[in-house]
């Protein structure tokens, strides 16, 4: 989906969830392997390398806390060939590190998230018209909300697959995650959605002031005038950068004259 709908979010509260704890929750940012031998990072150094000893971030992760929700974010971010290390994870649940244990991942969710589907480039940087098709089924107002429903699932579908088996040509990696475990997740665009969305963070506020100053009796009470208000200013900006977008927005408009009060 779109930056900023609250991917990575849902991951952290599939945790919470799950397993009781945000500790089971492991992130690692894709974007920090773009080059083929990050690998090394995952599974540990080769022997004779530096770093041999001390192993890989993600097996010494699931060796140390098997029940976990793991999320690979950004993924189109990594390298093809790291990819590869996620045949046998998928596969058969498991994977040998550089020391040649086993670490075992039948007891964690996986996630990838993505912006596939939204992406102006392809991973070559060549300009591709995923986003331009994305925003025409989303504000086409002659489908009905299943009719949309439908299209945006078959978009990034479509997308994904399209990403998978010619872009970095690992269609036997498309074929182990599934057209069913595609989850699309719609921009934050109307009013409506927008308010609902703030109302979250800014009950959050008054709950975190309330117990801060327990002692003195200070409260903050916000209405749905105030909801409604930063949507019509910064309406714009959380269309084009979802939850960052109302975070800006109530730091800029509640959170810093509060601490300035």
């Amino acid at each position: 989906g779109p930056t900023g709908v609250g991917k990575t979010l849902v991951a952290k509260k599939l945790a919470k969830f799950l397993f009781n704890t945000e500790e089971a929750f492991i992130r690692l940012d894709m974007s920090e392997f773009k080059e083929e031998h990050a690998v090394a990072k995952f599974i540990g150094s080769p022997p004779g390398y530096v770093g041999y000893e001390q192993g890989g971030i993600l097996t010494n992760a699931v060796r140390e806390r098997p029940f976990s929700v793991i999320l690979f974010d950004e993924t189109e971010k990594a390298h093809p060939r790291i990819m590869d290390i996620f045949l046998q994870i998928l596969d058969e649940g498991r994977l040998t590190d550089s020391r040649g244990q086993t670490v075992f991942f039948t007891e964690t969710i996986i996630i990838f998230t993505s912006n596939i589907g939204t992406r102006t480039t392809d991973s070559s940087g060549q300009p591709i018209d995923e986003l331009q098709n994305f925003e025409k089924i989303i504000t086409n107002d002659a489908l009905s909300h299943e009719e949309k429903r439908q299209q945006v699932q078959e978009h990034f579908v479509s997308a994904v697959r399209r990403f998978f088996t010619r872009e970095i040509s690992r269609p036997e990696l498309y074929n182990r995650i599934g057209d069913n475990n595609v989850v699309p997740f719609n921009p934050i665009h109307t009013a409506d959605i927008q308010i609902d969305v703030v109302r979250s963070p800014l009950r959050r506020i008054g709950e975190e002031v309330k117990d801060r100053h327990r002692a003195v009796g200070y409260t903050v009470c916000f209405d749905d005038d105030i909801a409604k208000w930063l949507v019509e200013k910064h309406g714009k900006s959380m269309s084009s950068f979802g939850g960052r977008g109302i975070t800006n927005a109530i730091e800029d408009e509640v959170i810093q004259p509060l601490a300035y009060a």
